[in-house]
């Protein structure tokens, strides 16, 4: 119900506004996470607003990466903006919305694990960029089959606490090489159709059989198949998690978010 949508909208707008740090921050991070177009404009308010605090109009920043084409002279005014974590923000999704998201950096093949260890090494990372990072709809996408502290899809690994559960060079391993170690729960299927198309998804469960399997591309899209038309269906060695992530976001970007996952040892 699109009026619904709108008032709820509103009222994310009182909270935004309320002078309670806590609740104003989970309101620009539900206002980001919403699929209302109208929200673009209540993002924007909180992005330009002084009198809010750094972090809330940084998250709202955050949430304008899926308007940069609209939002341009806005992003591009905010990186200049006196607020560090806002002028950091308003760059990197800048930054990222660009062809290359790391221009000019030298980096590690993916399966050196001491070089990159070594060079994340050389600077702390900071958590909250990096959680804003990883629910951004530009760069890694983490989001996308991911959730983390309640928020995000459930398509791949829950990542709440990966950090602490894999540490630091484990986790970067599952990061730089997707498909080096793939949990039977995660393991896509290929599918050749009686069509002559081949697909490829992740099953969606799902209680008794009407007939129809349901899958989740690597886009974190479903499609749905009819068994009859499925003609041949094998496993993927291959992790239905893109490998390359290291080319779409920056070193530091790498350490923020690795900041977030929690990853140590």
């Amino acid at each position: 119900n699109p009026d619904r949508r709108w008032l709820n909208i509103e009222r994310l707008q009182s909270y935004l506004f309320s002078g309670e740090p806590a609740l104003q921050t989970e309101a620009v991070r539900t206002l980001a996470a919403q699929s209302n177009p109208r929200r673009v404009h209540l993002l924007a308010k909180v992005a330009s607003d002084a009198s809010l605090p750094d972090s809330v109009r940084a998250d709202a920043v955050a949430g304008l990466a899926a308007f940069v084409d609209a939002r341009r002279p806005l992003l591009e005014k905010l990186s200049r903006d006196e607020a560090a974590s806002v002028r950091r923000e308003a760059t990197r999704v800048l930054r990222l919305a660009e062809t290359d998201g790391s221009p000019g950096e030298t980096k590690p093949q993916a399966g050196d694990t001491d070089a990159w260890l070594k060079l994340l090494g050389r600077e702390p990372g900071d958590a909250e960029s990096g959680r804003r990072l990883f629910y951004s709809t530009l760069g890694a996408r983490c989001a996308r089959c991911h959730r983390h502290t309640g928020r995000g899809s459930r398509i791949g690994p829950e990542l709440t606490r990966a950090g602490q559960e894999l540490g630091r060079r484990r986790l970067l391993e599952s990061i730089l090489q997707p498909s080096l170690e793939i949990a039977p729960q995660h393991q896509a299927w290929v599918l050749q159709t009686d069509a002559g198309q081949t697909l490829t998804g992740l099953r969606v469960p799902q209680a008794g059989d009407n007939g129809v399997e349901r899958y989740n591309d690597a886009n974190g899209r479903i499609f749905a198949l009819p068994s009859s038309r499925i003609d041949e269906r094998s496993q993927s060695p291959v992790s239905l998690m893109p490998a390359g992530l290291e080319r779409l976001i920056s070193v530091q970007d790498f350490r923020d978010l690795l900041a977030f996952l929690g990853g140590h040892d």
